[in-house]
């Protein structure tokens, strides 16, 4: 079980460690369980991002009984965000479309939970001021270094396994194959191919900037230990983490914590 826990992971090194210790743990079990049914990665994907949403409303109703929901709601969808990906990987490996389709019910549960602990704190009218100045910056400042993560992790795999390329590359591709299809058909994974173009052209806009930031110039025996505390560094303070944060700051009640914690410290 052990051995098969590990073969679902991406790598040890780019994966949090609360990630390793609780969330994948309870994922796993989930895993096991719709393993010899139809349900499909793409499903559990879904099924997260409709729990990420609830959470964020919950959120947004700023009542004890609503953040503790919107709390509960969140650790389940972190959980459940991390049973698709294990899925894939334990069936052979997943799709581009996949990964995309992942990564923006990532983005939008991320976008729903921050707008509905900042309603939820709001809710009364008396921190208008608060919320612009410093939860929307620590809102954005969250979601800048998830980016920022997601990328280091994508340069880590690409150099050390070769199982990430250039995301410029990987844009070509995906439009490559989509032009293989009908007109009108496949229009999910052209909307997600646009998602991922703006995306693209966001964090990578420089042609093989994976190439020249991960110095494929320098041996690898030499650039891995010196990338190590970087990405190190990165995922002790991932997107896991800021998680684990709010789902603790709604059940204590204590949501303008977060953000000051956001801006602070995660800036």
């Amino acid at each position: 079980m052990r051995a098969e826990y590990r073969s679902m992971l991406k790598a040890i090194e780019v994966e949090e460690v609360l990630d390793l210790v609780f969330y994948r743990p309870l994922a796993y079990v989930l895993v096991k369980l719709v393993q010899p049914t139809p349900v499909t990665p793409n499903q559990i994907t879904f099924a997260s991002l409709l729990l990420g949403l609830a959470s964020g409303w919950c959120f947004g109703l700023g009542t004890a009984s609503g953040l503790l929901a919107g709390a509960i709601l969140l650790l389940l969808t972190n959980t459940v965000d991390c049973a698709d990906g294990m899925l894939a990987r334990l069936r052979g490996g997943g799709s581009l479309t996949g990964y995309l389709f992942d990564g923006l019910a990532d983005y939008a549960t991320s976008t729903a939970v921050l707008i509905g602990m900042l309603v939820g704190l709001n809710a009364d009218g008396e921190r208008t001021l608060w919320v612009w100045l410093v939860g929307v910056p620590g809102g954005i400042s969250y979601a800048w270094w998830c980016a920022m993560v997601d990328r280091f992790r994508n340069e880590w795999l690409g150099r050390v396994y070769g199982r990430r390329r250039d995301p410029q590359v990987e844009l070509v591709e995906l439009h490559r194959e989509l032009a293989t299809f009908p007109a009108g058909t496949h229009r999910w994974d052209r909307i997600l191919a646009w998602v991922y173009g703006v995306y693209v052209r966001m964090w990578y806009s420089h042609p093989g900037v994976l190439e020249s930031t991960a110095g494929r110039e320098v041996p690898l025996a030499l650039w891995q230990p010196a990338r190590r505390p970087v990405m190190q560094t990165a995922v002790l303070l991932g997107p896991t983490m800021h998680l684990s944060l709010m789902i603790l700051a709604g059940a204590t009640n204590r949501v303008s914590w977060y953000f000051w914690f956001s801006l602070v410290v995660g800036t």
